[in-house]
């Protein structure tokens, strides 16, 4: 029953992983008025998602930033949930690096004045309240497994991409690496 449940929950999460065009996200906010213990510009408010029409990579590089948002909460709950001193070192590690990727696109979409996205996506608030209901052994396997799928989810996005400003360009090819490194981590 416990190998059904976890290949159901791998399933899950692979899904949510790779629906990087949810509808809502989550809505910055000061970390005194959340409750979860995630970084401040993470809650769980929702409201309408951000068009961006006629855009491709406008919406590529929104949509990998609202991924990396979920990147960062899940590291910071696989940081406060585990028990295990490597999971830690390497929630730590990647949140880190998930923060200045994330500050990097910022850089980059406020410079080209496209709206940044607010937060976390739905799915990804989904994703965290199913995982932090999990007892840790389990936990840190499907952790672990749900943060690979994410990352190899977008590294294929953006090496896929079809992008033709050099800017973009560029912080694809930077994007890329970074994620690789934090995928090697994991390892």
């Amino acid at each position: 029953m416990k190998k059904i449940f976890a290949a159901g929950f791998i399933l899950a999460m692979t899904i949510l992983a790779c629906n990087n065009a949810s509808d809502t996200t989550a809505s910055p906010k000061d970390s005194s008025t959340t409750d979860t213990g995630l970084a401040d510009h993470i809650t769980t408010e929702t409201k309408t998602a951000v068009v961006i029409p006629g855009n491709p990579e406008a919406r590529l590089v929104h949509d990998i930033m609202e991924s990396v948002y979920g990147d960062i909460a899940l590291m910071q709950q696989g940081y406060n949930k585990t028990t295990t001193p490597s999971v830690k070192a390497r929630a730590k590690k990647g949140e880190t690096g998930s923060t200045a990727l994330l500050e990097e696109l910022k850089a980059l979409h406020t410079k080209k004045g496209w709206p940044l996205p607010s937060g976390l996506s739905v799915a990804d608030q989904e994703m965290l309240g199913a995982l932090g209901g999990l007892d840790i052994p389990t936990y840190e396997k499907e952790w672990r497994t749900a943060l690979r799928n994410r990352l190899e989810s977008n590294i294929k996005k953006l090496q896929t991409a079809k992008t033709e400003d050099a800017e973009v360009k560029a912080a694809v090819t930077n994007a890329v690496s970074k994620l690789k490194g934090m995928l090697a981590n994991l390892r």
